[in-house]
């Protein structure tokens, strides 16, 4: 009997001790998920705004006054004087749209309920985007009906002209240019 006394106090003890270590340990991983969370907020490289009903800033991280033009600070400023795009933004059924800011592009995702935007850049990415398009190569076969027809009996000088005439309008991507001969 005195052993299962024993026995009872000794698991008790324990899991009083384990208890208290536990607590100990989730407080000090809440202290350092909220120490990291803080720290990520104002330093990630996404630019985040919370606005009002009235469409007025009410807060904004470190990282987005950066992006604004170096403005002292946009607390208290409206959303149009970011960009003018954000209003037909938040204005759409769209939750997300492409803008461009002092020459780069940002991705600005809206979060309607919570009255947030966050800003991403995604410059590089447009950048390839247009490169890749830029450099699709593209082949074609013309055949020009009638040529060898209509050529015949013109001087060597028109013929030439018409040629380069020709090569010119098929370089341009067929684009019209006016030719008198």
């Amino acid at each position: 009997m005195f052993c299962l006394l024993l026995s009872i106090v000794w698991f008790l003890r324990n899991e009083a001790q384990f208890d208290k270590e536990l607590k100990a340990y989730i407080a000090k991983l809440s202290y350092r998920l909220k120490k990291v969370g803080d720290e990520a907020l104002l330093n990630m490289p996404i630019g985040i705004v919370l606005y009002d009903e009235a469409r007025q800033i009410e807060w904004v991280n470190p990282y987005m006054n950066g992006l604004a033009g170096g403005m002292e600070s946009l607390v208290g400023k409206q959303l149009n004087e970011i960009n003018d795009k954000l209003m037909p933004l938040i204005d759409s059924d769209a939750g997300m749209r492409v803008i461009k800011m002092d020459k780069r592009y940002y991705s600005v995702t809206l979060k309607r309920t919570e009255r947030l935007l966050y800003f991403t850049d995604v410059t590089d990415l447009i950048e390839i985007k247009r490169r890749y398009y830029n450099e699709q190569a593209v082949f074609a076969i013309i055949y020009l009906d009638n040529y060898d027809e209509v050529t015949q009996g013109m001087e060597d000088q028109v013929r030439s002209t018409l040629n380069n005439v020709t090569t010119s309008i098929i370089k341009k991507g067929g684009q019209p240019i006016m030719v008198f001969i």
